[in-house]
């Protein structure tokens, strides 16, 4: 009897790679939508190929087996750019799952995606539009949404380090709302998990071990740079939301950072249990110390 085939998209990119290295371990054919040339250690098939552009490679989408969507856009790019990647190209990316008769569908979506108030955000308004799209298909289909993905190579780690290890730290908000980072590894596990033994039509939110305050969470990372306490100054967060959506459409490029991308400090971080909780998810390994001492090392 043949392997079951896995379908990854993403394959090189930060959460992709992780869930390719967890699969490595199983007994499965891979295969990974990649831009571009992959590399020789890829353990995979490399499929090269754009998402908006399905129709070239559309035939490696394996029939009867699983495709773990993990491809997106991110972080400070044009509203259309989101929409047509996480949005568009991922409801078109379902269209064509159905036609090759792929038998289960994980999206890789986000906390964000069910943040009260996305209206400065297209990363989550995006990500909100694919979950519909995903919930009215007729594969059989599995959202995961991480929370704040940490480890080598992490951008939002990056970030919050900027922030938080400056000569003085920057705070946005009351810095009270809650936050649940997960190392990619634990959520590359969850992932795989989700895509070969978990149970079909289930949305679960994949957070790690310790729910923390924003202004905790940024004085570990400072105390983990060895930077101390303190100084911090903090920002009141909406005014300067609303600066920053004003100037987008015209200085995108140039602008440190969105008013999306300041979304967490607003809303939390944090992920919540959806009944009926998938009994067997494997629990995070890596707590909050591990994930930074990654971050710190190789980001």
């Amino acid at each position: 009897m043949s392997r079951e085939t896995v379908f990854v998209t993403g394959g090189t990119g930060f959460i992709g790679s992780a869930v390719l290295e967890s699969l490595a371990a199983r007994d499965v054919s891979l295969r990974a939508l990649v831009r571009g040339s992959a590399g020789p250690d890829l353990p995979a098939d490399a499929v090269q190929g754009d998402l908006t552009d399905i129709a070239p490679w559309e035939r490696a989408l394996p029939a009867g087996g699983t495709v773990l969507h993990c491809a997106a856009v991110t972080g400070k790019a044009p509203a259309r750019v989101h929409h047509a990647v996480n949005d568009a190209a991922t409801a078109a990316l379902l269209d064509a799952c159905a036609r090759a008769g792929v038998g289960r569908f994980v999206f890789v979506s986000s906390v964000a995606a069910r943040f009260p108030d996305r209206r400065r955000y297209p990363y989550a308004q995006s990500k909100a539009a694919a979950e519909a799209a995903v919930r009215s298909s007729p594969l059989e289909w599995v959202i995961a949404r991480p929370t704040q993905v940490l480890g080598p190579g992490s951008a939002i780690a990056d970030g919050l380090r900027r922030l938080a290890c400056g000569p003085i730290g920057v705070r946005f908000g009351t810095g009270r709302v809650p936050m649940q980072p997960i190392h990619v590894r634990d959520a590359a596990r969850a992932l795989v998990w989700l895509a070969t033994e978990g149970p079909p039509g289930v949305e679960v939110d994949l957070g790690g071990p310790e729910v923390l305050t924003a202004r905790e969470l940024l004085r570990r990372f400072r105390l983990r740079a060895g930077r101390g306490g303190g100084p911090w100054l903090p920002v009141p967060l909406e005014p300067v939301r609303a600066v920053l959506g004003a100037l987008e459409p015209f200085a995108l490029p140039i602008l440190p950072l969105t008013a999306g991308q300041l979304a967490s400090f607003v809303e939390g971080n944090a992920g919540v249990a959806h009944p009926p909780f998938p009994p067997g998810l494997p629990a995070p390994d890596h707590d909050l110390e591990t994930m930074l001492a990654d971050g710190n090392d190789d980001g």
